[in-house]
């Protein structure tokens, strides 16, 4: 049985084993399977890891970038206003007008 590391001992032991020097860290399928949860950590901290399966590179994974600010469909839109009245306006006025 592995025994269990602690997210500390299993970016030493990556940084250790990361014989390129990158930023991006390089981690085995198997070491990502058996530590997929210290991992997951460590992105959440912001590492990147390179994931290699038979030495060839799979998958990277990377901290997903948020935004603290209002998503774009939730923001207000000021109206466009030809001759003063807004647009919706002009064409509630139409509306009205022909009867629609």
């Amino acid at each position: 049985m592995t025994p269990k590391l602690d997210l500390s001992e299993v970016i030493m032991y990556i940084a250790v084993h990361n014989c390129k020097g990158e930023q991006m860290k390089t981690v085995t399928f198997t070491e990502f399977r058996q530590h997929a949860a210290a991992c997951l950590n460590a992105v959440e901290q912001g590492e990147t890891f390179r994931i290699l399966r038979h030495g060839k590179p799979v998958a990277d994974l990377t901290p997903i970038k948020t935004s603290n600010s209002v998503p774009s469909w939730k923001r207000y839109i000021e109206p466009i206003r030809l001759k003063g009245i807004s647009v919706s306006d002009m064409i509630m006025k139409e509306r009205d007008e022909y009867g629609r």
